[in-house]
């Protein structure tokens, strides 16, 4: 019960950052993040809370909720920050490291990085850049294909 307690205690936080940050109009919260930051704030204390109970299959979604919070509030700020869409497999491999999932997570990092790299040496591979165009157009639809196939497992 002291479980129960403690994400009580960390959520009712995390709403009490969001409102006085809005409420004294701390430049940490734009008008452009006012939306997200609200869930950015839950989703910090649900990984604490992840954390500390040692529950692998909410910390494993609670860091990849983190890393594409991240990737949506650094990509418009630093004009280095990689807005290819490989990033999101190498994110699912960091939220499986986090998750203690360490030899699992070393294969979509690898994947993510080596997808991201393939541009870098495009003139190896001629025949390539027409399949990265190809998987860049309908990559979220085999995401969804994928998320439709679990939970069809699921029943």
């Amino acid at each position: 019960m002291k479980r129960y307690y403690s994400l009580l205690a960390i959520v009712l936080s995390a709403m009490g950052a969001f409102f006085f940050f809005r409420q004294f109009s701390i430049p940490v919260l734009s008008d452009r993040l006012a939306e997200v930051s609200l869930l950015v704030f839950l989703s910090v204390g649900l990984f604490i809370h992840a954390r500390r109970s040692r529950d692998t299959l909410l910390l494993f979604f609670q860091s990849m909720v983190l890393l594409i919070l991240w990737q949506l509030f650094a990509e418009p700020r630093i004009s280095a920050w990689p807005s290819h869409w490989a990033i999101y497999v190498i994110y699912s491999g960091v939220a499986l490291a986090l998750a203690r999932k360490p030899k699992i997570a070393i294969v979509p990092f690898a994947i993510g990085l080596g997808i991201m790299f393939i541009p870098a040496i495009e003139s190896l591979f001629f025949w390539l850049p027409p399949v990265i165009q190809y998987i860049e157009l309908y990559f979220s639809v085999f995401f969804l294909l994928l998320a439709g196939y679990y939970f069809y497992k699921l029943r």
